[in-house]
This record gives structure tokens, C-alpha cells and sequence, in this order.
């Protein structure tokens, strides 16, 4: 397999040998590379994202806004349901809600928030990272006075 210059201390696969990859994120946390499956590359620039407002999303308090990087349609596969980055504002969150027959990851890229997962709650902040599937809930509310966001991502089997 051949290497690309290390970005950031990691290693990533070039386009010519990767079916799925994705490379490390840009320090502002703004923007990232996926090469997708059959060798299709594919490059969003920050600002071309399509956008979403949803209001008492899954039953939350408030609007989360959804920027999503990449559709399921645009995926190789048909396993990748969501990839996105939510941004919710103080006091709005994502109500509790399952997850069977899939796997959300959320990777928390700024500010606080309070996440509860199958039972359990515990306060959130960056470089935390959320698994959670397999039939069980979660909710996610924004506690800081600035936005709470995250990189969401689901992924189904």
C-alpha cells in the first residue's frame, strides 16, 4: 500500500489504493477528505455543505442545524446513513431516541453538553466521542453558552 506524507503525525492511504478512507481533520476542525469507494474522489470545501435546520429534533428542545458533509447516496456502499456535523445551539439538544440496526458515532469538535446514552449521563466536551447502537438510546443537549458541535456520523448492518 503506498503512503501519503504524514499529515498531522498520521499516515493516510492515497487515492489509487483506498476503498474507504478518510483523512485526518484540518486543525480548525472545518473540513476533511473522503475517498469513497471505486476510487471516486470526492473534496467538499467548506461553505458548500448542504444545510438543515431541524426543529425538536427527535424531540429535543430548540433547532440543531445539520451541515452534511456527504449524502447516502454518494457513499459505495448503502451502509453509511448519516455524515454530518451538528451544531446545537445553548439549551437545544437531539431528544432521546434508538438505534437498532445501526451504529451513531459523535465526535464532539466544540463547546459542552450533556449526553445521555442507555441509561447513563455524563457531561461532554471536544475530543469525546460517543458510540452508541444496537437497540440503544441517546440525547444529546447543549449546557455551554456557546454551540455544541459535533460530528455525527450512522452507520447500519
Amino acid at each position: 500500500m503506498t503512503r501519503a506524507p504524514a499529515v498531522a503525525g498520521k499516515s493516510i492511504r492515497t487515492a489509487a489504493d483506498a476503498t474507504h478512507s478518510i483523512s485526518p481533520m484540518l486543525a480548525d476542525g472545518a473540513s476533511f477528505r473522503l475517498l469513497c469507494a471505486r476510487g471516486k474522489k470526492m473534496i467538499r470545501k467548506v461553505g458548500s455543505y448542504d444545510i438543515e435546520k431541524r426543529e425538536q429534533m427527535k424531540g429535543g428542545p430548540g433547532t440543531v442545524t445539520m451541515e452534511h458533509f456527504f449524502h447516502r447516496d454518494e457513499f459505495g456502499g448503502e451502509h453509511v446513513r448519516v455524515c454530518a456535523k451538528m451544531i446545537v445551539p445553548p439549551g437545544a439538544g437531539v431528544g432521546l431516541h434508538p438505534h437498532n440496526g445501526e451504529d451513531e458515532i459523535y465526535i464532539v469538535l466544540r463547546g459542552t453538553g450533556i449526553v445521555e446514552d442507555d441509561g447513563v449521563t455524563q457531561d461532554i466536551g471536544p475530543g469525546d466521542s460517543v458510540l452508541t447502537g444496537h437497540g440503544a438510546s441517546h440525547a444529546v443537549t447543549c449546557k455551554g453558552d456557546q454551540n455544541l458541535e459535533i460530528l455525527a456520523i450512522v452507520v447500519t448492518y
